[in-house]
């Protein structure tokens, strides 16, 4: 596997999971709805992009060692911030929606997780190569 793997595998937990339940948390805390924190939310996304830029500049490989027939190119082209931001933010406010019904909560926590893992197993597929 290649570092930039891990290192969107790790974005994508925190993005995916982690994310949409500190919305919920902070909007328990701030006594608000989701829709009172979207510009807070906007901000920290606009933080991850320019993460997500850097870290792709400093370990995608050089274009000498870069196809477009390499799998690296295809695997991280089926990987996106914007997706999984926007995935995020349906998830924090359906899980505030859900925050009268405790078993229905956790179920949909703990489907959210599941997903957030297959898509980290994915952007970790061991891949030939340099």
């Amino acid at each position: 596997m290649r570092p930039l793997q891990f290192a969107l595998a790790g974005i994508n937990a925190h993005i995916g999971h982690d994310l949409a339940l500190a919305v919920v948390d902070a909007c328990r805390d701030l006594e608000c709805a989701p829709v009172d924190l979207e510009d807070e939310f906007d901000r920290v996304g606009d933080v991850l992009v320019l993460l997500e830029e850097r870290i792709r500049e400093e370990l995608m490989p050089g274009p000498d060692l870069l196809e477009l027939a390499d799998p690296l190119t295809h695997l991280l082209g089926c990987w996106s911030l914007d997706r999984a931001r926007d995935g995020a933010w349906l998830a924090a406010r359906s899980l505030w929606q859900l925050r009268g019904l405790p078993e229905l909560a956790g179920e949909f926590t703990e489907r959210l997780d599941r997903s957030v893992g297959l898509v980290g197993r994915m952007l970790l597929t061991p891949l030939a190569g340099p």
